[in-house]
């Protein structure tokens, strides 16, 4: 550890991040929607910090509801906080140590504490971390999204919706005449909506390299920087378990002779492998 280098490491986080994102590929990492917030340029509020810290949060809604009485608490506009092991008291204002809070000013200490608190007293490192990712994606093209939507960019999402992936797939080989009526295909969608969620998501992950669906669901695979799901048969006697190429979005799936043995060999790929034969 270089702590005169440390602060590259914050701009590379931001910087990855943002390449990800803007490659499509989901981050299993949720961040706290203050950091959403941060990176979309929105504003945060005493309702974030309540997601946050809840014991801080009732503490200052206390001040709020009792606002008669603040006058009260001799509180100043400064904060204590303790670096390194070392307790110190940080000014909201200059002079603020020796300002102290009434009912008049309430909403001005408020608002000095949340921008303390959110960014200023991470300040050095934040700044950092979202040089890095807007160096990538700048600000002014996030801007119409909310923390929610940005989260699903960033993360995808877990939930499988069986029936949109069936409408959002394509056949190759001898599927492709029948499509989703060849016996196969049939077993397989059949299968397929059998498997509990932690067993499509693997499924799911074992064909793209994701276990997310995009945002906009399985029609968001056909993108600049992917394609939708493909099933292409093969002979058993190339393979008796299904193979996936995740750089194509593509399952082989043999032509089996029964629902029984398509799901006995889907099965033992989902429980006994990692990226079975991935390309």
């Amino acid at each position: 550890f270089q702590p005169e280098r440390h602060m590259h490491y914050y701009r590379f986080a931001g910087r990855i991040l943002a390449k990800a994102i803007f490659e499509g590929c989901f981050v299993d990492a949720h961040l706290t929607k203050i950091i959403y917030k941060h990176i979309l340029g929105r504003p945060c509020s005493l309702e974030d910090l309540e997601l946050y810290d809840k014991s801080l949060h009732r503490s200052i809604q206390h001040i709020l509801d009792n606002i008669e009485h603040v006058e009260e608490l001799d509180l100043a506009f400064s904060i204590g906080t303790t670096v390194m092991g070392a307790h110190t008291e940080v000014e909201l204002k200059e002079g603020g140590a020796e300002l102290y809070v009434t009912k008049d000013n309430l909403g001005d200490y408020i608002k000095l504490f949340l921008k303390y608190y959110f960014f200023e007293r991470g300040q050095d490192q934040l700044s950092t971390f979202l040089k890095g990712f807007h160096e990538i994606i700048p600000q002014s093209l996030l801007c119409v999204f909310n923390e929610e939507e940005f989260e699903q960019i960033m993360c995808g999402t877990t939930e499988i919706d069986v029936e949109d992936w069936k409408n959002n797939v394509t056949y190759r080989r001898e599927f492709k005449e029948q499509g989703a009526e060849h016996p196969v295909i049939v077993w397989f969608w059949q299968v397929l909506h059998e498997l509990n969620d932690q067993e499509k998501s693997k499924l799911l992950q074992f064909i793209t390299g994701s276990s997310r669906v995009p945002i906009g669901g399985f029609a968001g695979f056909d993108s600049g920087s992917s394609m939708l799901i493909s099933i292409e048969s093969i002979d058993q006697s190339i393979s008796v378990f299904p193979r996936a190429h995740t750089c194509f979005n593509r399952m082989e799936l043999p032509l089996y002779d029964s629902k029984e043995e398509l799901e006995n060999r889907v099965r033992f790929v989902l429980e006994f492998t990692n990226g079975f034969n991935l390309e």
